[in-house]
C-alpha cells in the first residue's frame, strides 16, 4: 500500500491506535499481529468490502489486473452470440445469461454459498464431461458459466486475502476497516467475533 494511501486513510479515522477502539479484543497492534501469526486469533474481511477497496488501495496495476478479471461474465456473455454462429447451434446464445448469472452466483456472501459453489462445481464436470464425448457445442454451455464463476469467486477471495494481510501490516488500514465494519477479528479458541461498535462504525 502506497504512503499516499495510507495517508488518506489517517485523516478518515476516528481512532488512532487499536487501544482506543471499544472493547478491541488486543492491548495494541503488535500483539494482534502475534496473536494472529500463533493461530490464536483470525481476521477475517468483508467480501464485497474488499473487492470495492482493493481498487483504491493496491495502485493502479492491480486495480487494472482485478478489473480485467472482472470483465470475465461480460465477455463470455457477448463472445456466446458470434460463438452460436460459429458452432451453427443456437443453444450456445443460452452462454451469455449464464454468464451473467454467475457473476452474481460468485459472490462469497451471497445466501445461497453452498448452493452456488456446487453449481460452479458441477459446470465443470459437464464441461468435461461434453468435451470427452466430442460435443463442443455442448461443452460450451457449461463453460459459459463455469469460467465466469471460478473468475470472479477467485477475485473475491483474492482481494480480501490481500486485504488481510495488508491489514496485519499496517494499523491505520486495520482501524479503517474496522471503522467502515469490513473487517472483524475472532478469537478462534472461544469462536467469539469481534465487529466495531455499529454506533462508531461508518466513514
Amino acid at each position: 500500500m502506497a504512503p499516499e494511501v495510507e495517508q488518506e486513510l489517517a485523516r478518515k479515522l476516528k481512532w488512532s491506535t487499536v487501544e482506543a477502539v471499544p472493547g478491541f479484543p488486543t492491548s495494541d497492534f503488535h500483539t494482534l499481529k502475534r496473536m494472529s501469526e500463533s493461530g490464536e486469533l483470525s481476521i477475517g474481511v468483508d467480501y464485497t468490502a474488499a473487492n470495492q477497496l482493493a481498487h483504491s488501495i493496491f495502485g493502479s496495476g492491480y486495480s487494472l489486473t482485478i478489473g480485467l478479471l472482472q470483465w470475465t461474465p461480460f465477455l463470455v456473455a457477448i463472445a456466446s452470440i458470434p460463438m452460436a454462429f460459429v458452432l451453427r447451434s443456437f443453444w450456445v446464445i443460452a452462454g451469455s445469461p449464464l454468464a451473467l448469472f454467475a457473476m452474481f452466483f460468485a459472490n462469497p456472501m451471497n445466501p445461497a454459498k453452498g448452493f452456488a459453489t456446487l453449481t460452479g462445481l458441477t459446470a465443470v464436470l459437464a464441461a468435461v464431461w461434453f468435451a470427452a464425448q466430442g460435443s463442443v457445442v455442448l461443452a460450451f454451455v457449461p463453460v459459459a458459466y463455469a469460467l465466469p464463476f471460478w473468475v470472479i469467486r477467485f477475485v473475491y477471495f483474492w482481494n480480501a486475502s490481500k486485504l488481510r494481510v495488508a491489514a496485519l501490516q499496517s494499523e491505520t488500514l486495520l482501524l479503517f476497516l474496522l471503522q467502515n465494519r469490513s473487517i472483524y477479528v475472532r478469537n478462534q479458541r472461544t469462536g467469539a467475533t469481534f465487529w466495531a461498535p455499529a454506533e462508531l462504525g461508518g466513514a
